[in-house]
């Protein structure tokens, strides 16, 4: 296998249906039964324990539980694409279509993260690894993109465990209920 700059699907697949614009919705704290900023919080001092200074979140079901939003991006399935930057000093980036925040929405993760269009999340990377970063990223998860980016800037590559899995795996009484 040869990594490739640009997505051979993408260059034949001339009428692909343009990216879900779902509105994105907080999730009620009496549901999630801890408040985004102290989960956040929890993470970033895992980065820290995993000899991180960042993590990268890649999968949508992390970053709904993360900032205690959801969806309506995958059918049948309460979740919003994007990606997400998680810092271990608290500086954490959001990547998603602004487009599909409410005022309150934006309001609410602003106090939060850094929001970002998707299209600036590789250039985020690169320049955090340029600035000398260690990123995890899940092996199991991330794609080989991104850690060619970190190593191609000079940055470190942490594999590591996506940092919210087994947080949000572990259900507190608000959840259970």
């Amino acid at each position: 296998l040869v990594p490739l700059e640009k997505n051979p699907i993408d260059i034949i697949w001339k009428d692909q249906p343009a990216a879900p614009v779902t509105p994105v919705e907080l999730h009620p704290i009496g549901f999630a039964g801890e408040l985004a900023k102290d989960k956040l919080v929890r993470l970033a001092t895992a980065i820290g324990k995993d000899g991180a200074t960042h993590a990268v979140l890649t999968d949508p079901s992390s970053i709904a539980w993360a900032f205690n939003i959801r969806g309506g991006d995958v059918p049948h399935t309460p979740l919003a694409l994007g990606f997400a930057i998680l810092a271990a000093d608290g500086s954490h980036q959001l990547f998603m279509d602004k487009r599909k925040f409410s005022r309150q929405v934006a309001a609410y993760l602003t106090q939060l993260a850094d929001p970002h269009e998707p299209g600036e999340f590789e250039a985020a990377i690169a320049a955090l690894a340029k600035g000398g970063a260690k990123i995890a990223l899940d092996p199991v998860l991330a794609a080989d993109r991104l850690r060619m980016l970190v190593e191609d800037n000079g940055g470190m590559v942490v594999a590591a465990p996506d940092p919210a899995r087994i947080p949000r795996a572990t259900k507190n009484q608000a959840e259970i209920n």
